[in-house]
């Protein structure tokens, strides 16, 4: 088969909540993704649809479910305007061992054209590969505006925010957290809640995601167990910032129309026929 370059695709990846929960076709389109011959050492590359079409011996339209699944649920990111695509867990199962490999991956990311995936790619930087983060974003392209939803601009501020409040610094942090904690729950935090709220931040979720937890909490009953719950399920879903809320939300609410028009739906087969003869049917 020539010199292919290898990956790792991980055993537990048929174990995956999200991968299960793909059929057949999504599952096959994740693969070609992380394995494709046009994929790169990062990840971060360039993918024509046509490309898939040619690859997959697949139509436009076969095409365009799984991918948008794929989408939804946060296994990959594409700028439609450049054709490029980023697999945000990449790194986390493919980490850059050394400063080398960060430079070739630095000479491959640097090859691609202007996208709206650039400042995705330097928070997945700082969160898997930290050390290597300045090798890693030399030489990246222009970032585009968001061609996907309207909420890029609000990444790009939460990696500012991350660069300007790094992890290390506790006390800058541990303010941001004691303000929004006092102002959606209306007392003062415990010093344990500070530790757990941290841990999250450590796990590469944006302090602004954490705060929003903390909104979404508030009025509740007992509002840091339950904003305790809500950061458990975008742990679960790969939340780190305010654009992957977007998508969740989304994706739940189509879920709840979907759930409601199949509850008229068995309602109205349910009825009896004379229902339908007093309404003038025949």
């Amino acid at each position: 088969m020539g010199n292919g370059r290898y990956i790792k695709v991980v055993t537990k990846l048929w174990t995956d909540e999200k991968i299960r929960k793909l059929n057949d076709q999504g599952q096959k389109l994740f693969i070609y993704i992380l394995t494709s011959p046009h994929s790169n050492m990062a990840g971060y590359y360039r993918l024509p649809k046509p490309y898939i079409y040619y690859d997959l011996k697949w139509s436009a339209k076969q095409l365009d479910k799984p991918f948008n699944k794929l989408l939804n649920i946060s296994l990959i990111k594409y700028c439609e305007e450049s054709s490029v695509v980023l697999i945000p867990n990449f790194y986390k199962y493919n980490p850059v061992q050394n400063k080398n490999q960060a430079k070739g991956a630095a000479k491959k990311t640097s090859e691609l054209p202007k996208n709206c995936l650039v400042s995705c790619y330097k928070r997945i930087c700082e969160t898997f590969s930290k050390r290597y983060y300045e090798e890693l974003t030399k030489g990246l392209p222009e970032q585009l505006p968001n061609t996907e939803t309207e909420t890029e601009t609000v990444t790009e501020t939460e990696y500012d925010d991350v660069v300007k409040l790094k992890i290390d610094d506790s006390k800058q942090i541990g303010n941001k957290l004691t303000e929004s904690y006092k102002e959606y729950f209306h007392h003062q935090i415990k010093k344990d809640h500070i530790k757990i709220l941290k841990t999250y931040l450590s796990k590469g979720m944006s302090l602004k995601v954490i705060i929003e937890a903390m909104k979404r909490s508030e009025g509740k009953d007992i509002p840091f167990e339950y904003c305790m719950k809500i950061l458990h399920i975008w742990e679960g879903e790969e939340v780190y910032n305010l654009d992957d809320i977007k998508v969740l939300d989304r994706a739940f609410e189509t879920k709840k129309n979907m759930d409601l028009k199949t509850k008229v739906m068995k309602e109205e087969l349910e009825k009896p026929m004379d229902y339908y003869y007093e309404k003038g049917y025949r």
